[in-house]
């Protein structure tokens, strides 16, 4: 099975076991679908040796999510899973050496803690994991080599979700993912990639 099936089994397998009846007391109570949108950038690092470049990267990210929610009088916990896409790419260059990155899909699972300020507006945190699929290329001289692996991150997040009516959800947020290293040889030198993503985004959701 791919990791896409897997993902999106795993999101419906959620939604599923978490949509029992009745338990919804809030706008924000019981399972939810969505979709996102944003803007993506990060300052990644890029080594070979002793010589140093930063890869200023940016693109645009969206996908969607499924989660379920619950309130504890103002207090909020909750999981999430999602599957998108951030279009990240970047480069950078020191001397001779040439460094670049762009990532593409990506799979992630999150909770998510808060507090409802109103009966409509809910703040919120978020701390995940995160995976996404990442292709990076270094060159030095005439030397050139390059890495494709999916990277694994810790994600943490800050976000207002906002119930505009009892079934529709929307939210603004911000994340940022801190990735392992991407490691791989360019000739007889270690590259040492060390990926991160800062992303602001937009979403709507339908609470069942």
């Amino acid at each position: 099975m791919s990791r896409f099936a897997s993902a999106m089994f795993a999101a419906s397998a959620l939604a599923a076991v978490t949509a029992a009846p009745a338990l919804a007391q809030t706008a924000f109570d019981g399972p939810y679908v969505g979709a996102y949108t944003g803007y993506a950038f990060g300052s990644n690092e890029a080594q070979a040796g002793t010589t140093k470049t930063d890869l200023d990267a940016n693109g645009w990210t969206y996908g969607a999510y499924v989660g379920y929610g619950k309130t504890f009088d103002r207090l909020y916990l909750g999981a999430e899973a999602e599957i998108g896409r951030t279009d990240l790419e970047g480069d950078g260059t020191s001397g001779t050496f040439v460094g670049a990155l762009d990532s593409k899909e990506s799979y992630g699972l999150s909770a998510r803690a808060g507090y409802l300020f109103a009966d409509n507006i809910l703040g919120y945190a978020r701390l995940g994991w995160q995976q996404t699929d990442v292709r990076a290329v270094a060159l030095s001289g005439a030397t050139a080599s390059s890495f494709k692996d999916e990277l694994d991150g810790i994600r943490y997040g800050v976000g207002s979700e906002i119930a505009l009516t009892p079934n529709i959800l929307a939210r603004v947020e911000y994340n940022y993912t801190d990735y392992e290293k991407a490691k791989f040889n360019l000739g007889t030198q270690r590259v040492g990639i060390q990926p991160d993503s800062s992303e602001v985004r937009v979403g709507i959701a339908y609470r069942f």
